[in-house]
């Protein structure tokens, strides 16, 4: 499937986590962003991705969420029209009335006069905004108290905390500051406030875009030769490894075999995001090389075991032995063993994909697809591969005694 099948690591593009004001189906965000363009109009984001991140209206049988993860290649040349593609998305969603509000709104500085002496009174000022919070689990959730107790516990100067209204789950809360000599200053909490936010524990501010990145063209091809370097200094020096610890064949057999196995898993990340893009990431990117590596040290471990004992029982038999009855032999004494590792290590990488969430689910199905095409190719591709370059080499073997004995 081509640029298709992989993600922006390799493409290019914006990536973007928004939060929404409502449960929304993926199919009504669909249609929220039919016809998405840039800012002058040219060009529609026709590549656009999305996936829920948290599904809101599972219990009740829906398929509603309120936090969504888009990501579109189309704007991977600059930074201009990654920026474009962010204010495209705010845009509409701001629109339908959709995009959850920032932590902070609303910013003032209030007048206040002290009137404890009412001739010459001295002015204060005084920081007030709008604070929005998510309303959290629980009968209470958050509160005013909670809220007035966490920024109090970073040091913010907060005289008061009182709520003022809840819409969609978004609580909003108006913070007064204590008073302060002059507007500057009181104007200035703005800033010591947002700091302060990100101080809070165990409360959930409003944020609109709380995940946002980009990565050019050029940083994407970069990493696709750097892939293709990765994968070719491991072969070579799995060759290297295996041509001294056995012979030159098993070294061609266990590369033989990774190449399948690199192949076939590539085959089912693209098949997979074909069929089961719209629930999960399969998008090949980083997380996914680290994965193949991961495939081709595990499937090579399996082809060692064999290879080994394929050694071993060469030793142990006469030299007339069929070489075909050896590698068979070999291979059902460390079936079981082959097939119990590769069990174990299976259900952890499918439980793996099923509670790692979005950012491991391209790694651990790639080493589902990893570790049954590893084990599958260390009995069925490996070891017959051994055979026919051990049948090659004793033909070649049998040619060259026949030339010497017609020179003789």
């Amino acid at each position: 499937r081509g640029s298709d099948a992989m993600g922006i690591d390799f493409t290019g593009g914006t990536k973007l986590v928004v939060n929404l004001t409502q449960p929304t189906s993926e199919r009504e965000l669909r249609n929220t962003f039919k016809g998405l363009a840039t800012g002058d109009g040219a060009s529609q984001f026709e590549d656009l991705q999305m996936q829920s991140l948290y599904d809101q209206g599972q219990s009740a049988g829906g398929d509603l969420a309120t936090r969504y993860s888009l990501k579109t290649k189309t704007l991977g040349s600059g930074t201009e029209e990654t920026e474009a593609f962010k204010d495209e998305v705010e845009s509409v969603l701001d629109e339908k009335g959709l995009l959850a509000p920032n932590a902070i709104e609303n910013v003032r500085v209030l007048d206040q006069v002290d009137e404890a002496d009412v001739v010459g009174a001295a002015k204060k000022y005084v920081f007030v905004a709008d604070l929005n919070a998510m309303r959290g689990e629980g009968d209470e959730g958050v509160t005013a108290s909670k809220v007035e107790e966490a920024i109090l516990a970073t040091g913010f100067p907060v005289a008061a905390v009182t709520e003022e209204k809840e819409s969609s789950g978004i609580v909003t809360f108006e913070v007064r500051s204590e008073a302060q000599d002059d507007s500057t200053t009181a104007l200035a909490l703005q800033g010591v406030l947002t700091q302060s936010l990100k101080d809070v524990k165990g409360i959930d501010f409003s944020e609109p875009f709380p995940e946002y990145g980009s990565i050019s063209g050029k940083v994407a091809q970069d990493m696709q030769g750097k892939t293709f370097v990765a994968l070719m200094i491991s072969f070579l020096a799995i060759i290297f490894y295996i041509s001294i610890r056995f012979e030159l064949r098993f070294g061609m057999a266990a590369i033989v075999a990774l190449v399948h196995d690199i192949l076939f898993t590539l085959g089912a990340m693209a098949v997979g995001d074909y069929l089961l893009g719209d629930m999960l990431n399969l998008k090949i990117n980083l997380p996914v090389v680290a994965a193949l590596l991961t495939v081709v040290g595990y499937s090579l471990n399996d082809t060692i075991v064999i290879f080994d004992r394929i050694r071993e029982n060469l030793v142990d038999t006469r030299r007339d032995a069929n070489y075909n009855d050896i590698v068979n032999k070999s291979i059902n004494q460390t079936l079981s063993r082959t097939l119990l590792t590769s069990l174990t290590t299976f259900l952890v990488v499918v439980i793996l994909l099923i509670f790692g969430g979005e950012g491991l689910q391209a790694f651990s199905f790639a080493l589902c697809a990893g570790i049954i095409v590893g084990t599958y190719s260390s009995i069925f591709v490996a070891s017959p591969a051994l055979v026919h370059f051990q049948e090659k080499a004793r033909i070649r073997r049998e040619q060259s005694l026949a030339e010497a004995a017609l020179k003789g």
